[in-house]
């Protein structure tokens, strides 16, 4: 497919996204999903792409000189804790004509994840991955980015980049979390596990555990810790940009879902960007202390689930 297609025609077609970046950097794949094919895939990821869609590879600073003449848009990002209607969100802001909504793209993913492995990696694959993001389907559109909350990892980063984006950060309480991962069986076990390691290797909070310590934990102890490691609140921000960010509860289950529509749908707007987002202040709390209080949630999440069943 690579050579069947160039670099340009690539950078210029928003139909094309970034998908990965190859082990040394050097390399990006594109992956071709025109709208029309979008509405049926719940994410942008391998796991709904399924061999279906096809790819391409180019060096990555090909790519990078090409996207100089492409159109931008502004990209504004949904960020969230997972199993908080962040999705439903972002389909409600998915209106052709004025935005178009990118659900989970791989390439944050990647990124984050190759960050997390390289710290000193630098901003320019992020850079490349948000100039491809931000290419308009048609004139006149914004575009807005919900990301996997396994690239949360990114959220500062992007906003530095992106000093004029907005973003809101989507939670649900630790309850409701723990309640939709057992109920999710095995598999949400074992990406909450993920996420776990994925973020305590870049999160400031230091929880008293040892290695051992963690591996003794059960699946939904883990789970609460990393719902609270990547919560918003639960670290200093450097960035004013996402210290602004509105910090929305999507509980109980987005009810009324217009009013919590609505809510996502100013944040985007200037005004309302300008005056800022409330958030509570946990300064009080230590983080071992919240770590400790979790453990009675994850007992009434299991048993809760299990009365459901």
């Amino acid at each position: 497919m690579a050579a069947e297609m160039s670099a340009r025609e690539v950078a210029l077609d928003a139909a094309w996204l970034p998908h990965a970046f190859g082990p040394d950097g050097q390399h990006l794949t594109a992956v071709f999903v025109p709208r029309e094919l979008r509405a049926n895939l719940l994410f942008l990821s391998d796991g709904q792409f399924r061999g279906a869609f096809r790819k391409a590879t180019f060096a990555a600073e090909s790519l990078a000189s090409a996207c100089v003449a492409a159109p931008k848009a502004p990209i504004h990002f949904i960020f969230n804790t997972s199993f908080c209607c962040s999705t439903l969100l972002a389909n409600a802001l998915d209106a052709p004509g004025l935005s178009a909504s990118l659900r989970e793209p791989n390439i944050l993913v990647n990124v984050a994840e190759r960050l997390i492995g390289d710290p000193m990696l630098g901003n320019a694959e992020l850079e490349l991955a948000l100039r491809m993001l931000e290419r308009p389907l048609a004139t006149g559109e914004q575009v807005i980015v919900k990301p996997s909350n396994f690239a949360n990892r990114l959220l500062e980063p992007v906003l530095e980049l992106r000093p004029e984006s907005r973003a809101v950060l989507l939670y649900s309480d630790a309850a409701t979390y723990l309640r939709s991962i057992v109920k999710r069986g095995l598999v949400a076990r074992i990406n909450a596990r993920k996420l776990y390691q994925n973020a305590a290797s870049w999160t400031s909070l230091d929880f008293g555990f040892s290695g051992e310590d963690a591996f003794r934990q059960t699946d939904l102890q883990i789970a609460a810790l990393a719902w609270l490691v990547q919560s918003p609140i639960s670290r200093p921000w450097r960035t004013a940009s996402v210290r602004n960010a509105p910090w929305l509860s999507m509980q109980p289950i987005c009810s009324p879902i217009q009013r919590a529509c609505c809510i996502g749908s100013s944040s985007f707007s200037a005004s309302a960007w300008a005056s800022g987002g409330s958030r509570r202040s946990w300064a009080d709390q230590s983080s071992r202390s919240t770590a400790s209080s979790l453990t009675s949630i994850t007992t009434n999440a299991r048993a809760s689930a299990i009365t459901k069943r």
